[in-house]
């Protein structure tokens, strides 16, 4: 995962008023797991075989050191075993996210080389299921959360790893009932580089 922030991490007065001064853009490619029980799931699959291809593409903005809203599109895929047949579950996504960092909201800094941000947002997609006559595809929704651990390796980048959760709820139709409330469990792991266009202080301005 590649990420890129236009100015300043330092998120100083004097860019603050212009969008680039804080916006930040990242690209992300990795694996996706799936564990999914009943009607859709992933009875007898190892947790590792159901890891299929995500890609991600964000947009944010850091309004304060300790606080940021992103926008994020998502693809992935995973493989599903019902019935014992082997079955790629696509999915496409979107989500909104706040990061919050305790730290540097409550103490101004930004100079200490850990971070950790907590994520929680709320994500809504389409994916498409197994059934044994033809694929089913229904939309989901649910909360979304996770933790974004930071190293800065330098003035200009920082390596940071992000496990994150998404509770993915969704209605399936069946013969005896008009709908089913079924619930997925979507676990994705993110290592990743960022790279900032900026310059590194000890505290941030009052």
């Amino acid at each position: 995962s590649l990420a890129y922030t236009f100015h300043d991490r330092l998120l100083r007065d004097e860019v603050r008023s212009r969008f680039a001064g804080n916006a930040f853009v990242d690209f992300g490619l990795g694996a996706q797991f799936l564990l999914a029980s009943g009607f859709y799931g992933t009875q007898g699959m190892s947790f590792l075989s159901s890891a299929d291809p995500a890609l991600r593409l964000g947009l944010g903005y850091w309004f304060s050191p300790g606080f940021a809203l992103r926008a994020t599109a998502n693809l992935a895929s995973n493989s599903m075993a019902p019935y014992g047949t082997r079955f790629k579950n696509v999915m496409a996504s979107g989500r909104l996210d706040a990061l919050f960092n305790p730290y540097r909201h409550f103490t101004g800094r930004a100079s200490n080389r850990f971070n950790i941000n907590a994520i929680a947002g709320w994500e809504y997609g389409y994916m498409v299921k197994y059934d044994p006559n033809a694929p089913v595809p229904t939309t989901y929704d649910g909360l979304s959360a996770g933790l974004q651990l930071r190293y800065d390796y330098d003035k200009n980048t920082a390596l940071y790893v992000e496990p994150r959760v998404t509770l993915a709820g969704f209605d399936r139709e069946t013969k005896d009932k008009d709908s089913d409330y079924s619930r997925d469990y979507l676990f994705s792991l993110t290592a990743g580089l960022e790279y900032y266009d900026g310059y590194r202080c000890d505290r941030l301005p009052a």
